[in-house]
């Protein structure tokens, strides 16, 4: 019980002070609607399937291996 009354006192901390910052660039005209669902989505996608691999018997081995393969890429990336 104290775990979840701890995460929802962050996610209501989080929306206070995004809530504003949206509305301030929206008014401002400098939000991509269109991307930013496809963002939106694609977090709440990969969120849930990470979520369950993560809980699986393999998802240590899943986790270590992405992290990896992340590393890699990126400093390919940033080597060239």
């Amino acid at each position: 019980m104290q775990r979840n009354h701890r995460a929802n006192q962050e996610t209501l901390i989080i929306t206070l002070y995004i809530l504003p910052t949206i509305l301030i660039f929206a008014w401002m005209g400098q939000v991509h609607w269109g991307i930013g669902f496809v963002i939106g989505i694609g977090g709440m996608i990969g969120a849930r399937l990470a979520t369950g691999l993560t809980v699986s018997r393999r998802g240590e081995r899943w986790v270590k291996v992405m992290m990896a393969i992340i590393v890699l890429v990126m400093a390919a990336k940033l080597w060239v």
